[in-house]
């Protein structure tokens, strides 16, 4: 299945032509993916106990994307690896200065723009030109 998604994100008229239903993939993986997200949404609502406008506003429906952004959205492991030094990095900041968000803006865009396909890809990049 994974396959079959990372072939239409390459070329879908390709992938249409090998005769793969392109739409049906795609409509699957919409679902797939909305499945998850209300999943995510109601365990939210579990652990908060409360649901407030700002749970909606757009800096903090961001950090998925910055999380799977750093991490590598190519690769399985890219968001956990991603929300693990999103974290980490977030608290290490907060912690020596009261600008934090402009040092924490400032490095994860350093972290996306300089590392193509996130943390993972570059570190699987960088081991397989050295390891051969």
């Amino acid at each position: 299945f994974g396959l079959v998604l990372a072939g239409i994100r390459e070329n879908s008229v390709r992938s249409q032509f090998a005769g793969l239903p392109v739409k049906r993939y795609r409509l699957a993986a919409f679902v797939i993916s909305g499945v998850f997200a209300g999943l995510a949404g109601s365990l939210s609502i579990l652990l908060e106990s409360n649901v407030t406008p700002f749970a909606a506003h757009w800096s903090h429906s961001a950090d998925p994307v910055l999380v799977s952004l750093m991490g590598g959205i190519q690769t399985f492991s890219g968001p956990f690896v991603g929300s693990v030094v999103f974290v980490v990095l977030r608290e290490i900041i907060e912690r020596f200065t009261h600008n934090w968000m402009l040092w924490f803006g400032l490095i994860l865009l350093a972290i996306i723009l300089g590392f193509r396909g996130g943390i993972v890809g570059a570190s699987q990049q960088y081991l397989s030109k050295y390891i051969k």
